[in-house]
């Protein structure tokens, strides 16, 4: 199969793989991605990363008693992250800011997104919801995505993003339906 992304100008956003998401679940990811940002940054017209910094009164304080996530280290980009992004939005809930995002994508001409980064369940879900509704249809990497909350909600992700999005947008890192 060839890569549909091949012929238009595409973005690769990077969600979330900061110092506070990194677990036992997590952690076994960021080789891959770091990889994949070593080796296919030149497909990418940009490379967005999200950073999710929590802030006081926020719902994840208010409904879940979360308060973490709120300053340096653990809102911090891995570097293998920051080192490779042109553009970093912080966000303060599960999706950047629409506008803010659409307007970065618009600058650089792009028609197409592929995704991946920390949590599956969550915020990759809700970054490729939010690309849906603005008529992007995003690619989510599958092999380089994972989820804080283990196996299980990484594959309860997967699953909702192919019924969100369609089993041909959650894809491996050869563009094949993973």
């Amino acid at each position: 199969m060839t890569n549909p992304l091949a012929s238009a100008p595409a973005a690769f956003i990077v969600v979330d793989v900061q110092e506070g998401f990194i677990t036992d679940e997590t952690r076994p990811i960021v080789p891959r991605i770091t990889m994949h940002l070593r080796h296919a940054r030149d497909r990418y017209a940009t490379v967005i990363a999200t950073r999710f910094v929590n802030v006081p009164g926020s719902l994840y304080v208010t409904e879940r008693d979360w308060g973490e996530m709120m300053a340096e280290p653990s809102t911090r980009l891995l570097e293998c992250v920051s080192a490779h992004a042109d553009l970093v939005l912080t966000k303060h809930g599960l999706a950047p800011d629409r506008e803010e995002l659409m307007t970065a994508l618009g600058r650089v001409g792009v028609e197409h997104v592929e995704l991946c980064g920390f949590d599956t369940d969550q915020c990759v879900l809700a970054t490729a919801v939010l690309l849906w509704d603005r008529g992007i249809a995003p690619r989510v990497l599958a092999p380089l995505c994972a989820s804080s909350g283990g196996p299980d909600m990484h594959e309860a992700g997967l699953s909702m993003l192919r019924r969100a999005i369609g089993d041909r947008n959650v894809i491996d890192a050869t563009g094949r339906p993973a």
